[in-house]
């Protein structure tokens, strides 16, 4: 920690510095590197994207960025979360992303841990967004007092991982991600799918990879106040491993809010390819304004009274048919209270609302001849602007239904797969050109990042041109004969000519 905590090795320079507006705010934005650490002996330049509110002399609260696998920091993640949390934001670039220097961020890079556990991409990562703590500490502008972070499925891990070692953070806001990777890997989720070919879960490997870089293995040293939000049917962090991180932390350490009918952001999100499939649906407006509300309003709790409510409790018994369900909470600025429910082994939700009997208590209740044993449920309570979770609640020998990895399913026209051998893309991995050998003229192309994010189109080309940040990508082409192919690439760093 002497290395990332202290400001001399930053060596920082602003890029460039201006004035802006957004959303009728005054900002002064910056774009920023300073130095982090890469393979053991290797200091790497981390790409930082700064916005700071407008307030005079008055400092704010400073929060870290991060970003998912494949992805980036930008500009506008720094303004919108500058102007939503009224703190000084800087957006980060992982190693290797956007304008980072260092290893790709690639799945094979995040068990590179031989023969150190330093020379995994994930460890690197939550080295540069403390050392991204370190920077922001150091702006007259920033309270360096309250220092915060958040990001998304990759980022939140590096967020969680950061909110075990760094007593530094007053607040860690992890989205989409959680520990147990051995619960997550082993329920055959999108984890052992992406990391299936390169990691044997009975390996010492494995036991090295869980041990130095599960966020599960910190719980004894996690002091920071931590709100988890993830979706009830996220593919990577499984719900059953969630659950098992949430019970493994202590109890005033963390809340959470669990998204009905949400998941990795593909099946439940924007994207008509996608949220069609497999009882999906567009839910990404509701399980946005519920994951901003409950950021707001949990990081103003934090700022101004310290403290979050307790988490609700839910009780469940079986009697004669029925099934009566009771959630616990406390009962001030309480709206009101839903419980999630899923009777198909976590494949889809349905929210009810609750009847209150006494201040402190909720109730639900179902006439059906399913054992309990056969549901998962949670409750949802919004109070004061605040919308959060109970723990789920699920038997032990529940195994949950978890919708296939996109590579496998989404893209795939399943009567043209005997075709596939038409289509060939090299080199791959690719490093600096790429080309399209193909049997058949090819019409259209789509580029795909890890996330499901269309990055870009082309017409017709054999030999593509583009500027992308290192990752795994899908490029999906159609043929004159209307045929559609899928080819994975390994991009190790931006392809440009």
């Amino acid at each position: 920690m002497d290395y990332i905590t202290n400001p001399i090795t930053l060596q920082p320079e602003t890029l460039l510095s201006t004035d802006t507006t957004f959303m009728g705010l005054g900002f002064r934005t910056a774009w920023v590197r300073f130095s982090s650490i890469g393979d053991p002996g290797d200091t790497i330049r981390i790409e930082g994207f700064l916005a700071m509110p407008n307030t005079g002399t008055i400092t704010k609260p400073g929060i870290v960025v991060t970003h998912g696998n494949g992805e980036q920091g930008n500009l506008l993640t720094a303004m919108g979360t500058a102007y939503a949390l009224q703190s000084v934001a800087l957006s980060i670039s992982g190693p290797g992303c956007g304008g980072s220097e260092g290893q790709p961020s690639d799945f094979e890079n995040w068990i590179r841990i031989e023969p150190s556990v330093a020379y995994s991409w994930i460890y690197q990562y939550a080295v540069a967004a403390m050392r991204g703590v370190t920077y922001l500490s150091t702006l007259p502008e920033v309270d360096s007092t309250f220092l915060a972070m958040t990001g998304p499925s990759a980022g939140g891990v590096a967020t969680l991982l950061s909110a075990a070692v760094d007593n530094r953070l007053k607040y860690a806001i992890p989205i989409m991600a959680s520990g147990d990777f051995t619960k997550a890997y082993l329920a055959d989720g999108w984890l052992s799918y992406y990391l299936g070919d390169t990691l044997n879960p009975d390996s010492g490997q494995f036991a090295r990879f869980i041990n130095y870089l599960d966020p599960l293995s910190y719980v004894s040293t996690h002091s920071t106040p931590t709100f988890l939000i993830v979706g009830a049917q996220d593919e990577f962090f499984t719900l059953d491993a969630v659950k098992s991180y949430l019970e493994s932390l202590s109890p005033a350490m963390v809340r959470t809010l669990i998204v009905a009918n949400w998941d990795h952001a593909t099946y439940y999100g924007p994207d008509p390819r996608y949220n069609s499939r497999y009882d999906a649906f567009d839910n990404s407006a509701v399980a946005g304004r519920k994951m901003l509300q409950a950021t707001t309003a949990g990081y103003l709790a934090i700022r101004t009274v310290g403290m979050l409510p307790p988490t609700p409790q839910v009780t469940a018994s079986e009697l004669f048919g029925e099934i009566n369900f009771t959630a616990m909470v406390t009962p001030i600025g309480v709206d009101s209270v839903f419980l999630c429910l899923s009777l198909d082994s976590g494949w889809t939700y349905q929210c009810h609302q609750m009847t209150q009997t006494i201040p402190t208590t909720y109730t639900y209740s179902l006439e059906t001849d399913q054992p309990l044993s056969s549901m998962v449920y949670f409750a949802e309570l919004h109070s004061s602007g605040l919308i959060m979770s109970s723990y789920p609640y699920m038997s032990q020998e529940m195994e949950l239904r978890i919708r296939p990895a996109v590579e496998d399913t989404t893209f795939i026209d399943y009567e043209v797969q005997e075709k596939e051998t038409r289509v060939k893309v090299y080199p791959n991995p690719a490093s600096g050109k790429l080309y399209i050998a193909s049997k058949s003229e090819i019409s259209q192309g789509e580029i795909y990042n890890i996330t499901g994010k269309k990055v870009r189109e082309f017409q017709g080309m054999q030999k593509l041109q583009f500027n992308l940040p290192a990752g795994i990508y899908f490029i999906r082409f159609r043929t004159v004969q209307g045929d559609w192919f899928t080819r994975k690439l390994l991009l190790l760093k931006g392809t440009t000519k």
